[in-house]
């Protein structure tokens, strides 16, 4: 059998993208209701690639009840985390999970509203399409070729924001709102859709629409993966009219190119937007909160199931010069502004360090 009929009878033999999904939003759910309860009441545990590169105790915490979650269902797949790195799996398995268990420590530190849990599933994969992707596939193994490995599901959790994320691979993406439950245990929030909202509404939103709030205390939440709002980016947005957010690195000498990059873009667009995490920044662009965002320097669990969320809502996902989106550069738009903002950031060299 070549190598290109195998990875199809993986294709064939994988599990289902909608079962991985539950998986993810179960572990999402679980860690932001952990993280919530500790909300901009923690300290610095550690720093990694500069003194401002922080890590806090719950991102550890986190991690761990996400592999927990993860490894119950599926005992051998592996699992790819920004805190503990690959500990799980061999790097043949079938599915792989990419986990960021908190993006945006820095907000989560101060308190800030702009942090979320990151999961996406990945699979061996022989062919097919994935959303609007310039150059290559969201969920292609950097490393890796044509035939990598392709991400199928995401899910990102925002949970001061009351907002759950989610797609899978040629689904559509979708806004799920989320109310805090009772309790498990005093002091740590569970989290659950709220019915009558996500699960009754038929009509895509305008993009950048807000989603209603529910009803009345009485209603009963219940965990959905499949319910939710429809997103689409904003599809028609010309380069000067662009709301564009982006993100700065850690290291000094990154810091001040990406300045430079800035401060010549800003004239050409209508407004730069700073968040702080990137897994937010993505689903703003699937929701059309922001009209675009690019950041240099990114890891792959920063980006690896927003970018499939803002891929499935339509926005064209790469780099700055005509490849997938990668730990060099990832840029996001609607397909009527990738094209231009691409072009004036590979004019601007926005890759370089210096």
């Amino acid at each position: 059998m070549s190598q290109r009929s195998a990875m199809r009878t993986a294709n064939q033999d994988a599990p289902s993208p909608a079962g991985l999904l539950a998986i993810a939003v179960g572990a999402a759910l679980k860690a932001g209701a952990l993280l919530a309860s500790r909300e901009g009441r923690v300290a610095v545990a550690a720093t990694k690639s500069s003194p401002t590169d922080v890590v806090t105790e719950m991102d550890g915490r986190a991690e761990e009840l996400i592999r927990a979650h993860i490894l119950a269902a599926r005992p051998h797949d592996a699992i790819l985390g920004e805190e503990g790195g690959q500990v799980e799996g061999a790097a043949d398995a079938q599915v792989r999970w990419v986990v960021d268990p908190l993006d945006g420590t820095v907000n989560y530190l101060y308190g800030l509203r702009d942090w979320a849990v990151s999961i996406a599933a990945e699979v061996a994969w022989a062919g097919g399409d994935v959303g609007r992707v310039a150059g290559g596939d969201v969920g292609r193994e950097l490393a890796g070729g044509a035939d990598g490995r392709r991400i199928v599901a995401g899910a990102v959790f925002a949970p001061m924001h009351g907002e759950l994320f989610t797609a899978v691979l040629g689904g559509g993406a979708w806004l799920t709102p989320i109310a805090p439950q009772a309790a498990a245990a005093p002091g740590v929030p569970r989290f659950a859709t709220v019915p009558g909202t996500a699960q009754s509404r038929r009509v895509p939103p305008t993009p950048g629409e807000s989603v209603p709030p529910p009803s009345s205390e009485s209603d009963k939440p219940e965990i959905s993966t499949s319910g939710g709002v429809p997103l689409r980016c904003r599809p028609e947005v010309t380069l000067d009219q662009a709301l564009v957010a982006t993100g700065f690195g850690y290291k000094a000498s990154r810091r001040t190119v990406q300045g430079e990059i800035v401060a010549a873009l800003l004239p050409r667009i209508r407004d730069i937007r700073r968040n702080g995490a990137a897994s937010v920044d993505l689903c703003a662009v699937a929701v059309g909160r922001i009209d675009a965002y690019y950041e240099r320097g990114l890891n792959y669990w920063d980006y690896a199931a927003g970018a499939l969320i803002a891929a499935e809502a339509g926005a064209v996902v790469g780099d700055s010069r005509g490849g997938p989106p990668s730990t060099s550069m990832t840029v996001a738009a609607g397909p009527g502004l990738f094209g231009p903002l691409r072009d004036a950031l590979a004019e601007l060299d926005a890759e370089r360090d210096d």
